[in-house]
Order: structure tokens, then C-alpha cells, then sequence
């Protein structure tokens, strides 16, 4: 049976966005987004689709997202199954009740659905560990720019594509402005022009309005967004972390710095409690060397989620290092900068941190990662060169 135009626009609209959407999918919700863009491109599926296309869509792209997530060591192999199955639970509850109860209920709905799913599926798997899984109710940031897009693509009328176009372009830049690095001016930039968009499709804006709205969107976003390169470069890598090429060819851990501060060869070690960062798919890398100075605000001997023996520092960095703290790390850890020391490197810096002390000022050295595990804050993992200051 043949489809006409529209249909198909639809579903390769639903497809690629899945694809693309899911992943940014980590081990654990982002602080204020959720489960990334993944949300995004599961209601825009829902709310377009229906049901049997909605789900055939979900599965097949996010099943793809999915296996690329788990062949680059981005993620858990159980969380992306988990992922998945979730998501396709949600599209269906979507496309199927959207008709009765309107499309934001029933997008509330798969929302509060998913977010009770990933809850019990993380305390079934993980116990109190998994308690940062009831951030997944943050996937509801992604609602009001989802229907915009799903509601452009079902009207025929002068200026809805650019509507749609302009909603599509403010779900990945609010995303890209605060997952995890904050941009201020561009968060700011993307939710006013996002409330702008929702009121112009409640008044039914004109062609010429919403051309115009979605030319500001073009302007101003990418503007705004390059305030702080830095911060975006490492939003895109730490969000499309499976598409980088050294996530696909399993050499992300490898060291491109040669500078002698910098340890060669593969910073991860073997992987495993007793040489090198265990389970290195918790983390996502950001650069492979950097150093860093700052205040000593707390030691464990004992640190991380699997009693791994990392040796960690709780550290409160110079100003001109503040530019590494994502949300994460100022909203749960007080502005602090977490960094661990794992076994196989304790040896060698077995003096150091024999006397360190809160209190000290030191420098650190080592690779500067994302932890998916805890909100999306950026740490020093492993660490391999301390130095206390004067």
C-alpha cells in the first residue's frame, strides 16, 4: 500500500530523530534533562504516528542508537536494553491514548509511565544506587517543544514547517546549552524562543511571523551558543559521545596528549578494581589530559559506586578553572570538583596522599570525564600526578 507525502515525511521525521535522540542516553538521567534528547524524539513519534508505526519506529532506531551505545562502551549493555524497552512502553501508551485525553496528557502520561519504569527497573538492578533514576521525570522539559513539531507536521497551513523547524532546532540547542555545561545566555535564548514558538502556534501566527521566528532561531542560537565554545564542544562530545571516531574504534581512553605530564598508552588500564578505572562505561571522555589547581575539601580512602578502592578528593577549583563544573556538579556536589585515584596509581603516589589534608592547595593531573552515573559531573579519572602547593 502506498503511503502519501505526508506519511512518509513523518516517518522518516520520527526515524532519524529517534536515531539521533537516543544517543545521548547514559547510565543515568541527566540533571534537568532526563534521559537527554531521547525523550524528544519519543514523543515527537508518538504524537505523529500511530501506534503500530510508532512502535516499529522506536525499535528499530532506537534499537540502532542503542547497539552503537553498547559497541562503543558508552553505556551499560542493561541500561541501553532497558532504554529501549522503556521507550517503546511509552510510544505506545502515547500514540494510543493521544486521541482521548489530548496530546499533553497523554504525553504527562508516558513521562510518569517511563520515569516509575526506570525507577523500579534501577532499584530491581541496583538497589540504592539507582535512587538518581527519579530524575527521569526531567524528560517532561521536552513536552511543550515536541508538540510544536508533532502539531507543525499535521497542519497544512502557510508557516507551519518553519514553526516545526524552529521547535526542532530550540529541543537540541535548550539541550546543548545546559547538558551538562551551563551556557547561560544560550539557555536563556532557547527557552524564551521556545515560549515564543508555543505562543505563536496557540495564536496561529502567519507565514511571514513564524519565517521571521524561525530566522531569529537560526541567528541567535548559534550565537549564543558560542559564547562559550569550550562548554559546547564538550556538551556535543559528551551527548553524541558514541558517534565521536575514538568511541567507535575503542581508543577513546587512548592518551593524545604527548606532553610528559600526561600518562601514555591506555589511561583506563585494564578496566578492573585492581588496575586501571573499573568499568570504565560509567564514564565519558572529555580530554585525555588536563590540570587543574584548587583546595582540598575532602578525602575518602574508599570512594565510588563499587567500593572500587579509588582513593577520591573532593576539591573546590581556582576560578579560572570553574569552567570544568557542570550542573551536576554545583547543584549536588556544591560547586566541588570530584577527582579519583585509582589503585594501580596509588603506589606511586602513596607520599602525596599520605599527607594530604582539607585544607591543601594542590594541582592535579589526569583525564577530565564525564560521570554518567551521578547526574552528569564532571570529575578527574583517574588521576596519576598531585602536587601540593605553597
Amino acid at each position: 500500500m502506498s503511503m502519501d507525502r505526508p506519511t512518509v515525511l513523518r516517518l522518516v521525521v520520527a526515524a532519524a530523530l529517534t536515531f539521533v535522540s537516543s544517543l545521548t542516553v547514559g547510565n543515568a538521567p541527566y540533571l534537568f534533562f532526563g534521559y537527554g534528547l531521547s525523550a524528544f524524539g519519543m514523543l515527537v513519534t508518538g504524537l505523529t504516528l500511530p501506534p503500530v508505526q510508532a512502535v516499529v519506529v522506536l525499535l528499530v532506531a532506537s534499537g540502532a542508537a542503542m547497539s552503537l551505545t553498547a559497541f562503543t562502551h558508552s553505556a551499560f549493555t542493561l541500561v541501553v536494553v532497558g532504554a529501549v524497552l522503556v521507550r517503546t512502553l511509552q510510544v505506545y501508551v502515547l500514540s494510543r491514548f493521544r486521541q482521548r485525553v489530548g496530546a499533553v496528557a497523554a504525553s504527562a502520561v508516558a513521562i510518569i509511565l517511563g520515569t516509575a519504569a526506570a525507577v523500579l527497573l534501577g532499584f530491581a538492578f541496583y538497589g540504592g544506587d539507582a535512587l538518581a533514576t527519579t530524575a527521569t521525570w526531567f524528560d517532561a522539559i521536552f513536552i511543550l517543544p515536541a508538540y510544536l513539531l508533532a502539531r507543525s507536521m499535521g497542519e497544512r497551513r502557510p508557516g507551519a514547517g518553519f514553526l516545526g523547524a524552529s521547535a526542532l532546532a530550540l529541543a537540541f540547542a535548550l539541550f546543548l546549552s545546559a547538558g551538562p555545561f551551563l551556557i547561560p545566555a544560550a539557555t536563556l535564548a532557547a527557552a524564551a524562543l521556545l515560549a515564543g514558538a508555543g505562543y505563536m502556534v496557540l495564536r496561529g501566527a502567519s507565514k511571514r511571523s513564524s519565517a521571521a521566528l524561525l530566522v531569529l532561531v537560526l541567528l541567535a542560537m548559534p550565537l549564543t551558543l558560542s559564547s562559550n565554545a569550550a562548554a559546547l564542544s564538550y556538551n556535543v562530545r559528551g551527548a553524541f559521545y558514541p558517534l565521536y571516531p575514538d568511541s567507535i574504534s575503542s581508543s577513546q581512553w587512548t592518551q593524545t596528549n604527548s606532553s610528559s605530564a600526561c600518562m601514555q598508552g591506555d589511561v583506563a588500564g585494564a578496566g578492573t578494581v585492581q588496575n586501571g578505572v573499573w568499568s570504565p562505561q560509567r564514564l565519558r571522555v572529555l580530554n585525555t589530559c588536563v590540570t587543574v589547581s584548587g583546595v582540598v575539601e575532602g578525602l575518602s580512602s574508599n570512594s565510588g559506586p563499587a567500593n572500587d578502592n579509588d582513593f577520591g578528593i573532593d576539591l573546590r577549583l581556582d576560578p579560572q578553572y570553574g569552567g570544568l563544573l557542570t550542573v551536576a556538579n554545583v547543584v549536588l556536589e556544591g560547586g566541588l570538583m570530584h577527582a579519583e585515584v585509582v589503585p594501580s596509581q596509588q603506589g606511586a603516589l602513596a607520599g602525596v596522599l599520605s599527607q594530604l589534608r582539607p585544607g591543601d592547595r594542590i594541582t592535579i593531573t589526569g583525564a577530565l570525564v564525564l560521570d554518567t552515573d551521578h547526574g552528569y559531573g564532571a570529575e578527574i579519572h583517574p588521576v596519576w600526578a598531585i602536587a601540593v602547593l605553597p
